[in-house]
């Protein structure tokens, strides 16, 4: 019994290139089912998630340390009127909404990655580092 081999279980005739049966059937599956798109829609929700971090950031301080955000509103240091520090939330806004325009649109997981890497990355750092700069700009003012 363990000397007997079934017949069409091994690979194709040598030279003939055809493509087993089983694997045309897996991808016509595949195919028909949506399986790999819905793959990519995955990594496009946790694109959206990542790509939304600054936003999601800045409300979780807001609330957390609501104090943090304070020299965001000092108005010495302005531009065309506006304080500084609304100035540059209002860019990282901007920033992070490209960056979710970016994740939108493209559909591949390499754009997804350039947005989270071009936009998302700097726009969290300038969120962060805002209230410093306005108190730095504060000080030198004086």
């Amino acid at each position: 019994m363990a000397d007997r081999v079934d017949e069409g279980t091994g690979p194709p005739e040598s030279g003939t290139g055809e493509v087993p049966a089983v694997a045309v059937g897996a991808a016509r599956e595949n195919a028909q089912t949506g399986w790999a798109a819905h793959r990519g829609g995955d990594f496009r929700v946790l694109g959206y998630l990542v790509t939304s971090a600054p936003i999601i950031m800045f409300v979780f301080l807001r609330v957390a340390a609501p104090d943090f955000f304070d020299p965001l509103f000092t108005n010495p240091p302005a531009i065309a009127g506006l304080p500084l520090g609304i100035v540059m939330m209002a860019g990282v806004l901007a920033w992070t909404l490209v960056g979710v325009l970016i994740v939108n649109r493209t559909r591949s997981s390499t754009g997804i990655v350039v947005a989270i890497l071009v936009f998302t990355l700097p726009a969290i750092f300038v969120m962060l580092l805002t209230p410093a700069v306005v108190l730095i700009a504060v000080n030198l003012a004086t």
